[in-house]
């Protein structure tokens, strides 16, 4: 399923594609290129075993849970390059970073804020006795690792066409 998502974006920009605009349209080398890997992926899954879900196989819920995050990944895309029309990578780079950490800490932090209203019991935090090193070591590892990438990816799909940013 992952292998698709270069096609998917490809059909995608393309669709969503301001009218007249031609920057997001693929020529047939890139059309062939997208079915070539898609065809690949496809070999690759067909090719695989067969087990159960018992044995930690594939499951319908796996495999629609991949597909909300594929939707999402196209989504952030095609939003972040609309975006780059009139702010830098940067700026949305870090507005993306800001709006992931403001939702993960509503999920991780939810539930303990509103156990007083809902009389619920909650276990302790998750992250309650993690050291100092490890605090650091996940600071940096945030900090050189995904919002560097993010920012690489975002000066690349501002320089590129979406369309075109999933094929390389």
């Amino acid at each position: 399923m992952v292998g698709a998502m270069p096609v998917l974006l490809a059909a995608a920009a393309a669709l969503f594609a301001p009218k007249g605009s031609k920057e997001e349209r693929l020529d047939l080398f890139g059309w062939l290129a997208l079915s070539a890997s898609t065809v690949g992926a496809a070999l690759i899954v067909l090719g695989g075993s067969r087990e159960t879900a018992a044995l930690g196989g594939p499951t319908l819920t796996g495999d629609l849970m991949i597909l909300a995050s594929l939707v999402t990944s196209l989504a952030w895309i095609l939003l972040s390059k609309k975006l780059m029309q009139t702010h830098s990578p940067l700026v949305v780079t870090a507005y993306t970073i800001l709006s992931g950490t403001a939702m993960l800490a509503v999920w991780v932090l939810g539930p303990q804020l509103l156990a007083p209203l809902t009389h619920a019991v909650v276990q302790p935090l998750p992250f309650a006795h993690v050291s100092l090193t490890a605090w650091v070591a996940l600071a940096i590892s945030g900090l050189f690792c995904t919002a560097t990438t993010t920012l690489l990816w975002n000066w690349g799909i501002h320089h590129v066409p979406a369309s075109r940013a999933g094929v390389s």
